[in-house]
């Protein structure tokens, strides 16, 4: 575009953009764009932003809700001015469905700067209700913050977010035979894969505490980590990732877990493919399989790492 025009002129190629890998570069590959299009095959400007609406949460995580391939509803979660955490929900023409919702009601710190959460879309059978009986399984959205977990229930109320509710939402097939985390999970980090969900971005001691004690039998890496004086809790922390029973993401066997190093602090995680990919602050991990007996963890990189779990993005995969 030239200077004070207000038309895009677009230089016809075809252009081959920009090629990430190195073996592939060629002489006509473009080295440095910025905000510039290739899409069509032409170098064109990109479409810049405008406005579209005014919310009252200044700094947020946006998820779209999609159902059966339709977008229903787009969530904002994040702060306001005086990074006080809230929640809004529009429906598909970007109409509020109620008032913000301040997150400090369900027990979220206020004027936190580092607030952040997850997203994932997933299916519960809950007890909406309070009667004590379990509705039909239906798609939710859970929302992980560092301090708590949140679900987003359309079904039960789409103007706000509701603290999960550990006995409610988690069903816990194999409770008569293992112990389940009482604790809600939470980090901040949080990543559907091979239907189970996983969890990171605990806090320093992050305190576990378990339906029944581990027993004195049981193999279980957590038996080392327990070291409180009883066997119904243990520790976890930055350098761990835990993760749930295949189709019941709130469910948290007391095994499903594994650590990295107390020298490296999660960042970020990311199903590709077969493997989850989890980022830390220094090294990126491969994990494959889902019970204590498939879990294999193998370094891809010691050289490269990942600051947040939201700057990471899958090219081409």
């Amino acid at each position: 575009m030239a200077r004070g025009s207000k038309t895009t002129k677009a230089l016809i190629g075809p252009w081959m953009g920009i090629e990430e890998r190195e073996n592939f570069q060629t002489d006509g590959h473009c080295a440095v764009a910025v905000n510039v299009d290739f899409s069509r095959g032409y170098i064109e400007a990109r479409s810049g932003f405008h406005e579209y609406k005014n919310t009252t949460v200044v700094r947020a995580s946006v998820h779209p809700v999609i159902r059966w391939g339709k977008l229903k509803y787009i969530l904002f979660v994040g702060v306001d001015t005086n990074n006080n955490p809230r929640f809004e929900a529009l429906d598909v023409d970007t109409n509020s469905m109620s008032a913000t919702q301040e997150l400090s009601t369900l027990g979220e710190p206020t004027a936190n700067k580092e607030f952040n959460c997850s997203f994932v879309d997933t299916i519960i059978a809950r007890d909406d209700d309070g009667d004590g009986e379990r509705g039909d399984p239906h798609r939710v959205t859970l929302v992980v913050t560092k301090t708590n977990t949140y679900v987003f229930d359309p079904q039960a109320d789409v103007t706000k977010l509701q603290a999960v509710d550990m006995t409610a939402d988690a069903f816990r097939e194999d409770i008569d035979n293992f112990g389940y985390w009482e604790t809600t999970p939470r980090g901040g980090i949080a990543e559907m894969h091979a239907s189970h969900v996983y969890y990171a971005g605990f806090e320093d001691d992050f305190i576990v505490h378990l339906t029944s004690p581990v027993d004195d039998l049981q193999a279980d890496p957590q038996k080392k980590l327990t070291g409180l004086g009883e066997k119904g809790r243990f520790v976890v922390g930055p350098s761990f990732v835990a993760w749930s029973d295949k189709f019941d993401p709130l469910a948290m066997k007391a095994s499903q877990f594994i650590g990295i190093g107390d020298s490296e602090r999660i960042t970020g995680l990311k199903s590709f493919k077969e493997q989850l990919i989890i980022f830390t602050d220094k090294s990126i991990y491969s994990h494959i399989g889902g019970t204590l007996e498939t879990a294999a963890l193998y370094k891809v990189s010691s050289n490269v790492g990942c600051v947040s779990h939201h700057s990471i993005v899958e090219v081409a995969g």
